[in-house]
């Protein structure tokens, strides 16, 4: 048997003096405000599991990265305005259509000698045209001289990135859909310091059809996200500071009661409170203190914070999809959630210094045809009503990313358990499951009934074969958890032997030398 001891979720801050940029779930470009968790896609890929987004900071040196200048040999160059959707879905990108010869856009700056940069830029490629070209030189390199001070970096094929070189240190290619990519290239800077340099996309000759937007010119090798720079000076995304206690960092789930300030309240008024649970006043001008249950009735938590009580009955609910962080704070190798109603989960988990390090994705729906096509086209479609992995990579603080989706509709959750997961043994054949109802019915004296309908819960009984040198270990582990819910995974390969609960009683039996037994009566939360 297997349990996760959940990890207590509180509040959890991340702070972030400016704004910064994401992809949301449609691969459009975002912008969060400042002390915003950012939570992003992956656009070349929105199937893939959405991931917190924590930056160290960094400053764009490229200036008015959004209207950058154009410039041709010949002067045959049609610049059409406007032509490309930029990534953040409006229609703001330049289009360069030249007959070849050297046409490009470009902008200018200063750098520094020897140092190293990356620059990057949102690039459409026209199918069939000539591939860009970004070149770097002098003043006069916009003039195309060909000076020996110039440095020139081939895109062929486009999606390929640049080969290596002498300045060169590394290169990514981001593919974003509809012949649209983001290009970055980390080089050493050769020339002089101090010097003026111009960067320009364009193509040697023949047909050149491409759009660039949003330039960006970052010291060090950055690979970071876009900072927008309308400005004619540097412009500076600050650092991501996460706060040290753990928490729940992010929810698309708002909180729709106000919280309670000292004042007068009319009948049926709702607010919430500190640690986000909801209460309705009872009657008009309540003022007094929340406590006060001749003034308050105490309904519950929030929305936002349902999934993430000890009870599986209260469910956190949400059109389409519903997507939050938590910062365990602790190695946390399980998730468990529970009383859902999805179509998909998705989970990702994030290291401050190593990014990205776990996703997976669930189909929540069962296949019910056993092999007939019947049934396949006419049996009611069963989905899982929970979700469970043991697979999350030993980090000591990650950000875990969970998304429960059902398009279409509402996505719901009553239970989220994320924390350590501990091995108490190995679970025997016989073990044993079973209903409690607290329904409750009324019979008359004419023999007619009402009934009133409430939750239930779930028992489970459970012997374990545990090595007896693990024996004490074990016992206090259990003794640890006394009135505390924790998920008890009979079975990683059933969900009817998965549970959150406390267990009512344990028993050990010393068998023999290298076995020992322990048998678990587990009191399952209400549903």
């Amino acid at each position: 048997m297997i349990i996760i001891d959940p990890v207590a979720i509180g509040d959890a801050t991340c702070s972030r003096s400016t704004p910064a940029t994401y992809w949301d779930r449609n691969g459009v470009l975002r912008t969060a405000g400042p002390n915003e968790l950012r939570v992003t896609y992956d656009p070349s890929d929105l199937s893939k599991p959405p991931y917190a987004l924590v930056e160290p900071a960094a400053t764009n040196l490229a200036i008015f990265t959004e209207d950058l200048g154009y410039w041709s040999l010949n002067g045959g160059v049609v610049r059409t305005l406007n032509s490309m959707t930029a990534p953040t879905g409006s229609q703001t990108a330049d289009r360069l259509d030249a007959p070849g010869d050297g046409a490009g856009i470009y902008t200018t700056f200063s750098l520094e000698a020897g140092q190293i940069y990356t620059l990057s830029a949102f690039f459409e490629v026209i199918p069939g045209a000539s591939n860009p070209v970004i070149r770097f030189g002098s003043d006069s390199a916009i003039g195309l001289d060909g000076g020996r001070d110039a440095m020139v970096m081939y895109f062929s094929p486009f999606v390929d990135g640049p080969p290596p070189g002498e300045y060169v240190v590394a290169s990514k290619v981001e593919e974003l859909g509809d012949n649209k990519y983001r290009v970055f290239v980390s080089f050493r800077n050769v020339l002089s310091a101090g010097q003026v340099l111009g960067v320009i996309a364009y193509a040697w000759s023949g047909p050149a059809s491409f759009s660039m937007w949003g330039f960006q010119m970052v010291k060090g090798t950055d690979f970071s996200s876009y900072i927008p720079n309308p400005t004619g000076s540097p412009i500076t995304r600050a650092v991501d500071v996460l706060g040290t206690a753990p928490g729940l960092l992010y929810s698309n789930v708002p909180e729709d009661e106000p919280l309670w300030v000292s004042g007068n309240y009319v009948k049926g008024a709702k607010v919430r409170d500190a640690t986000h649970v909801v209460f309705e006043a009872l009657v008009d001008n309540a003022s007094g203190p929340l406590t006060d249950t001749s003034s308050w009735l105490k309904l519950g938590p929030t929305n936002r914070w349902a999934m993430l009580d000890d009870r599986n009955n209260t469910q956190t609910v949400a059109n389409d999809e519903i997507v939050f962080v938590v910062s365990p704070r602790a190695i946390s190798q399980g998730v468990f959630l529970g009383n859902m109603d999805a179509t998909e989960v998705r989970v990702s988990m994030v290291d401050q210094s190593f990014g990205l390090v776990y996703s997976e994705v669930a189909n929540q729906i069962v296949s019910t045809s056993g092999s007939s096509f019947y049934r396949w086209c006419f049996n009611r479609i069963r989905r899982r009503s929970y979700f469970l992995t043991l697979k999350m990579p030993v980090f000591a603080n990650p950000l875990i990313t969970i998304a429960i989706r059902k398009d279409g509709s509402q996505a719901k959750c009553g239970m989220c358990m994320i924390g350590p997961a501990v091995d108490v043994g190995l679970s025997e054949y016989g073990l044993s499951t079973e209903l409690k109802d607290y329904s409750t019915t009324t019979f008359n004296v004419d023999g007619t009934s009402s009934t009133m309908k409430r939750g239930y819960s779930k028992r489970m009984s459970v012997d374990l074969s545990v090595k007896s040198e693990l024996v004490e270990g074990i016992e206090e582990q259990l003794i640890s958890y006394r009135q505390k819910t924790v998920v008890w995974i009979g079975a990683t390969f059933r969900g009817d032997a998965i549970l959150c609960g406390k267990y009512s009683s344990f028993k050990k039996v010393i068998e023999s030398y290298p076995i020992s037994k322990m048998a678990l009566q587990i009191e399952g939360v209400v549903s």
